[in-house]
């Protein structure tokens, strides 16, 4: 079973540590990228320092170096070091190397004005770079002329300036960030996985707290409501879906409840007829008065019984299903048809001339729901008055027929919104032997199984059942 809570809590643990390892892993590069570049700059800087301190004039070349302002090429703390080759003969090196066995640096012959740097073991021993640069000394603007007069065209000799460096320094602040960036790697994992699993929890309670209440509904409860302590936006939408819900569901069970009752009312007065008269019966057998009434008294209760029990059992078999419609039907002349059948001429159908009133749809489900709604205005109209029947288009995709007439008995709108339950009955003490409250409810069935819809209004004295019908193809 798929959870919200576990593919959250992965997904989002997934997305955010690889955005952030991935920062860090770039992070680390570029500040490992860095912190080398800064060491050769470092590097490139003394190595043009040490360059200036070479100065050539008409009495040869020198080299002004003063090594109490550069300790680094005296003593043993940390010694760097350095050297010069005139040509390629060694013309200067730093003190450091007399302190070493190895008490010189590699020469290596570079093109003029050419900068070089690699990695190097230094006399000591410990890791290094050296850097080497191959010029030509400057000349002091002053003595510029005296030394050009006495040097004439001779070609000028070069030096090559080597300087090296440990880099152990380097190389642990190195370690020492790539190691805070493993770290990071380690745990930001771990963080954001505990962090993404405490927000998900807590974003997820007010659901779980929905979750709990809706498991302890009970249509025996006072309260049927459902409501959280803290509203929470997306949530609300499904807890008021939810809240329709129930109060659809518990209309549906008040009714259920009401129609198991009246279904018992209405099979326990035939049920008592039948007991009635076989204790009769019984109590004189051979009585030939009481004979020639009880069969033909016994076959219309179970007659009774029947239809309702029919009744009962068409409302249940077309409940909620969808007919087929693939039948033209002229809505005129099937009423004029039923109307007919009626033998009345009570009722009076409505129609404009010159207009063809056909829809495609169910043959049996019209002419069931109309044969019912005309006897019903028929039964339940005052007598001698009139029943109408009015055909008209509503639109190009729907027709219309109205069923009105002046009711015997005085409804109000509760009334009227019961008119299409199944056994409703204006008469509270079900007096009726003809009348079960199933007619409407078997119409209401029907034409919804059609894709119709019908209603039912007052207006004034007069009751109007008005049933939409899709034209259909």
């Amino acid at each position: 079973m798929r959870s919200i809570y576990k593919t959250l809590t992965r997904r989002l643990s997934l997305a955010i540590s690889v955005l952030v390892i991935s920062v860090l892993i770039i992070a680390d590069v570029a500040v490992d990228g860095w912190i080398e570049n800064q060491f050769n700059k470092s590097m490139l800087e003394k190595v043009g320092m040490l360059e200036t301190l070479v100065k050539e004039d008409a009495e040869g070349v020198e080299f002004d170096f003063a090594g109490e302002f550069m300790p680094e090429f005296e003593g043993t703390g940390d010694p760097e070091y350095f050297q010069l080759w005139r040509n390629s003969e060694i013309f200067e090196k730093s003190d450091t190397l007399s302190l070493v066995s190895e008490n010189s640096l590699l020469f290596v012959d570079l093109p003029l004005d050419t900068f070089h740097l690699e990695d190097y073991t230094l006399p000591d021993g410990r890791t290094g770079r050296i850097a080497y640069i191959r010029f030509i000394p400057q000349i002091d603007s002053d003595k510029r002329a005296d030394f050009y007069q006495q040097q004439g065209d001779t070609p000028r000799n070069t030096m090559t300036l080597a300087y090296a460096a440990s880099t152990e320094e380097l190389y642990y602040a190195l370690w020492l960030i790539d190691g805070s960036f493993i770290l990071a790697l380690i745990l930001v994992p771990l963080i954001i996985r505990f962090t993404v699993k405490n927000t998900v929890t807590y974003a997820l309670n007010p659901l779980n707290e929905l979750n709990t209440k809706i498991s302890r509904l009970n249509f025996g409860s006072e309260n049927l409501s459902l409501s959280l302590d803290r509203s929470v936006e997306e949530l609300q939408p499904i807890v008021n879906s939810i809240n329709r819900f129930i109060i659809e569901n518990l209309r549906l069970y008040e009714q259920q409840k009401r129609l198991t009752s009246d279904i018992a009312h209405e099979l326990k007065t035939p049920v008592t007829e039948l007991t009635t008269l076989s204790e009769i019966a019984m109590r004189f057998p051979g009585d030939e008065s009481l004979e020639a009434s009880f069969k033909p008294e016994v076959l219309s209760i179970a007659h009774r019984m029947k239809s309702i029990i029919t009744g009962i059992l068409t409302i249940h078999g077309y409940s909620g299903k969808q007919l087929d419609c693939s039948t033209v039907v002229n809505v005129q002349a099937l009423l004029t048809r039923i109307i007919r059948q009626q033998n009345t001429n009570r009722i009076v159908l409505i129609a404009e001339e010159g207009v063809a009133f056909e829809i495609t749809s169910n043959l049996f489900a019209l002419e069931s729901a109309f044969t019912n709604l005309l006897a019903n205005a028929l039964q339940h109209s005052k007598p001698e008055t009139t029943v109408k029947c009015r055909i008209e288009k509503h639109s190009h995709n729907a027709l219309l027929v109205h069923f009105s007439n002046i009711p015997s008995d005085d409804y109000s709108e509760k009334d009227l919104n019961q008119f299409f339950e199944p056994l409703w009955q204006k008469d509270a003490a079900r007096t009726s032997t003809e009348n079960f409250g199933l007619g409407l409810t078997i119409v209401s069935v029907l034409i919804k199984a059609i894709g119709g819809n019908i209603s039912v209004r007052l207006d004034g004295n007069v009751i109007y059942f008005s049933v939409q019908l899709p034209i259909g193809e």
